[in-house]
């Protein structure tokens, strides 16, 4: 009987300390790969919300010559909440401190028909793409993730022609307790900015912001860190 009941508790902890995952490979070459990224979480996903709660994407250099993009959906936690996504670029030589960098990155467009919309959960994180962000709007948002990391990365925030309006359009980070962005070309012109807000913790190093020619005057910030009154934000800038 004793050993019988150590059995069942020994079960009941295994059963408690399993962390359900899935990790996918994006590939143009390998066997048993996705084709696109767009494919890959789509493949994490139970119509809306996350299937599995840790789940990592790697996307290795057959795809550097094909821009990549997210689904048109947002991305949900599990039902209950929680669970994290990693999306991590395989081939990334070393870390991300000049333009020039960029060229060797794959692609990743951002944009109101295929938005980077994600919400309710632990964590995101995303290392070493050419991220593009054009349009207007604020169909790209992270809400409510509690750590949110982007590292070795280049961010296009800029327009090839003027948009309706230079208000109003945002990549937008809310309600996370650790936002981190590390190692990065940021491309600006003003027509959008990106907007951190109710964020406890703000970790922001090495970045070099390119201002184009083109740049118009507005309001728009390329980092913009704005709170409601009495919510308090621990922001290190280097």
């Amino acid at each position: 009987m004793k050993k019988d009941s150590a059995l069942k508790t020994l079960i009941v902890l295994l059963l408690c300390t399993w962390v359900s995952s899935k990790d996918l490979l994006v590939s143009l070459s390998a066997s048993n790969a996705y084709a696109s990224l767009d494919q890959a979480i789509q493949a994490l996903m139970s119509g809306e919300n996350l299937a599995e709660e840790s789940n990592t994407i790697t996307v290795d250099s057959s795809c550097l010559s094909t821009p990549q993009q997210f689904p048109n959906t947002q991305i949900q936690g599990l039902i209950p909440g929680g669970g994290s996504i990693s999306i991590i670029y395989s081939d990334l030589a070393h870390l991300v401190t000049q333009i020039t960098d960029c060229d060797d990155l794959p692609v990743l467009l951002v944009n109101p028909n295929n938005p980077m919309a994600l919400s309710n959960m632990a964590s995101f994180s995303i290392s070493g793409f050419n991220i593009i962000y054009t349009g207007a709007g604020t169909s790209s948002s992270i809400m409510n993730v509690e750590t949110v990391v982007f590292s070795n990365f280049c961010f296009d925030n800029t327009e090839f022609s003027a948009l309706s309006s230079a208000s109003g359009n945002s990549f937008t980070v809310s309600g996370v307790t650790e936002f981190s962005m590390k190692n990065v070309i940021y491309f600006f012109d003003a027509y959008k900015e990106f907007l951190i807000t109710q964020t406890d913790q703000i970790i922001i190093k090495n970045i070099t912001v390119v201002l184009l020619w083109s740049t118009i005057d507005s309001r728009n910030a390329a980092l913009s860190i704005s709170n409601p009154q009495f919510y308090h934000s621990n922001s290190n800038i280097t």
